[in-house]
C-alpha cells in the first residue's frame, strides 16, 4: 500500500497477471479513501486471477458492467458478469444458456444468485463469443456506477443505464462492451422498446421486451458458406507454448478449440496453448472454424499429435554444466555441483529429483551413482569426470550434463597424527601404540624406542616393560601404508617408566 495520490494520473493500483482462480500475487494500491480501496483492491485481485481489462470503443476500461472496468470513485464494483464466469470456468449449472440457434429467453438479474443469468453465442461474422446479461442495479450491483442512471455524466466516451448488456470476449482474458445503441446513444445498455441490435450482415440479431426477455434471431447468410481449409501446430511438448496456425480460403476470422484425447479444453480457445504434464503421452488436438461477414462458417479444420516429455533447462544466468568441488587425491571427497534445473516456465519441476554417474577416465565406475564419490588407489593418475541426471514426472528421461575432467589424480596423503602410548608405564607391565585418527585402512609397522634408541626386536604394537627399561623413557614409532598413498611415520611422546 501506498499514499494516495502516488500513481499521480497513471494508474491507482497495479497487480501481477495470473491465469486462473488458482493463482495469486501481489498487489501495489493507492490509500484511497471510503469506497475507493475496495473496488480499486478488487480490481487488481482480478489481474491476480487472470481478469483482463473491460473496454469499450471509447476507452480501456470503459466496461463499466464489471469489476474490470474503471468508473467514477466510491461507487461499488458489479457482480461478475457471464463473459468472465465462462473464462473462469465457473459457470453453473443452469447459468447460462448457448442462444447460437435463436430463442427467447428470460433472464434473472445478473447480481441474483440463482435462476438463468446469461446467453452467450457466437458471432458468425467474427467468430467471437457475445454475452447477454441483464443488469437491473439491484444486489450486489446496488451501488455501482451503472445502477445510478445518470444521463448527464458520461464516463469513458458514454453513458450507462440499467438494461439488458451485450459484451464479448476480448484479448485473451478480458470483455468489450457492444454499443448496442448506435453512436448517437451509448447508453451501454438496452430496454424494452429500444431497437434490437444486430451483427454486420444481419445473420443475428438481439431484441429486449418485457423488462428482460430477450429474442436471439437468425437469418440465412446472403453469401453462402466458406470453404473448407486446413490447421496445423507444432510438435507439441508439455510445458512449452505451440501455436496453431490454419489456412481457411475466404476467412477473416479464424476460431481455435484446442482438445485432449477428442475432448473439447474448458476455455481454451486461442491460437496457443501449452500442454501440462498429465498429457504427456496423451493426444492433444485443435479445430479450426473460419469465420466472415455474410458467410457461413467454414467446415472445422481439424489436427492432432502427441504430447511429448517437458524438456529440461539450466536457469537463465546460472551455470550451464555440472561441475566437481574437492581436491583430486586419493582419499578425498568429490562433490557433485549440479545445475539449477527449470522447466521452459522457468519454474522448478515438480518432483525433482537428480542422480550421478561417475567416470574414470571415461569409463564409468561402477557404484559411484551418488553426488559424492571417494577416490581410491584405482583412480591415481586417471581423470575423473561425473555426469548430473535430472528427472521429474512428466519430463524427458535420458538428459544429462557432464562435467570437465579433473586433473590427474595425485597419491593420497595419510592423516598421520602422533601416535600415543596406551597402559601403565611400570615395570613388568605391557604398553601398547593407539594410532586413532589415521585414514582408515592404513597398515601399520612399529619400532620401540628407549630414549633416541631403537629397541632391538620391538616392533610390534605391544611392548611389555623390563627391568631394563626402570627410570628410562620409551616411545614408539609408527609407519603407516595403504595402497594409493604416500607412506607416513609419527612418533609418539616419550613416556618414563616408573618403578
Amino acid at each position: 500500500m501506498v499514499p494516495d495520490d502516488c500513481g499521480a494520473n497513471e494508474a491507482a493500483g497495479r497487480g501481477r497477471l495470473g491465469t486462473s482462480l488458482a493463482s495469486g500475487g501481489p498487489v501495489i494500491i493507492e490509500a484511497e479513501p471510503g469506497a475507493g480501496f475496495r473496488v480499486i483492491l478488487e480490481h487488481e485481485f482480478g489481474h491476480n486471477v487472470g481478469l483482463q481489462h473491460s473496454n469499450n470503443r471509447f476507452q480501456e476500461y470503459g466496461g463499466n458492467y464489471e469489476v474490470m472496468g474503471a468508473g467514477p470513485s466510491n461507487y461499488t464494483n458489479p457482480a461478475l458478469g457471464t463473459v468472465y464466469r465462462m473464462e473462469q470456468g465457473i459457470l453453473g449449472a443452469g447459468e447460462a444458456v448457448d442462444g447460437l440457434a435463436g430463442g427467447s429467453w428470460n433472464l434473472a438479474p445478473r447480481s441474483s444468485g440463482s435462476g438463468l443469468r446469461g446467453v452467450h453465442f457466437i458471432n458468425p461474422d467474427d467468430g467471437k463469443r457475445y454475452f447477454v446479461d441483464y443488469r437491473d442495479g439491484g444486489g450486489a450491483d446496488a451501488g455501482s456506477w451503472y445502477a445510478a442512471n445518470r444521463t448527464d455524466f458520461p464516463v469513458r466516451g458514454q453513458l450507462y443505464r440499467t438494461g439488458v448488456v451485450v459484451e464479448r470476449e476480448d484479448a485473451r482474458t478480458g470483455s468489450f462492451l457492444v454499443d448496442t445503441n448506435g453512436a448517437a446513444a451509448d447508453t451501454g445498455a438496452m430496454r424494452p422498446g429500444d431497437a434490437p441490435w444486430a451483427n454486420a450482415s444481419g445473420t443475428l440479431s438481439v431484441a429486449v421486451s418485457g423488462t428482460s426477455t430477450i429474442t436471439i434471431g437468425r437469418a440465412p447468410a446472403p453469401n453462402g458458406s466458406l470453404g473448407a481449409g486446413s490447421v496445423t501446430f507444432g510438435k507439441p511438448t508439455a510445458l512449452t507454448e505451440v501455436s496453431a496456425g490454419a489456412s481457411l480460403p475466404g476467412a477473416t476470422a479464424v476460431r481455435y478449440q484446442w482438445t485432449f484425447n477428442g475432448q473439447p479444453i474448458a476455455q481454451a480457445d486461442e491460437p496457443t496453448f501449452t500442454p501440462s504434464l498429465g498429457m504427456v503421452g496423451g493426444t492433444l488436438g485443435v479445430t479450426a472454424t473460419g469465420y466472415a461477414v455474410g458467410f457461413n462458417p467454414s467446415p472445422v479444420a481439424t489436427a492432432s499429435q502427441v504430447v511429448a516429455p517437458a524438456t529440461f533447462y539450466y536457469r537463465n544466468g546460472t551455470k550451464s554444466r555440472v561441475t566437481i568441488d574437492g581436491k583430486a587425491r586419493v582419499g578425498q571427497v568429490l562433490t557433485a555441483s549440479g545445475l539449477d534445473w527449470v522447466s521452459d516456465l522457468g519454474s522448478t519441476p515438480p518432483g525433482l529429483s537428480l542422480s550421478y554417474k561417475w567416470l574414470r577416465n571415461g569409463k564409468l565406475i561402477k557404484g559411484a551413482r551418488k553426488s559424492t564419490y571417494r577416490l581410491t588407489f584405482r583412480d591415481l593418475k586417471k581423470r575423473i569426470q561425473v555426469k548430473e541426471y535430472p528427472s521429474a514426472p512428466g519430463f524427458e528421461t535420458g538428459g544429462f550434463t557432464r562435467s570437465d575432467t579433473t586433473r590427474k589424480v595425485r597419491i593420497g596423503k595419510l592423516a598421520s597424527p602422533r601416535p600415543k602410548i596406551g597402559g601403565k608405564a611400570k615395570v613388568g607391565k605391557t604398553v601398547k601404540a593407539r594410532t586413532s585418527g589415521w585414514t582408515r585402512g592404513t597398515k601399520f609397522r612399529y619400532q620401540w624406542f628407549v630414549g633416541k634408541k631403537a629397541i632391538r626386536g620391538a616392533n610390534g604394537k605391544k611392548l611389555r616393560i623390563s627391568r631394563s627399561l626402570k627410570g628410562k623413557k620409551i616411545a614408539v614409532k609408527v609407519t603407516g601404508t595403504k595402497k594409493g598413498f604416500k607412506k607416513a611415520s609419527a612418533k609418539s611422546r616419550a613416556t618414563k617408566v616408573k618403578k
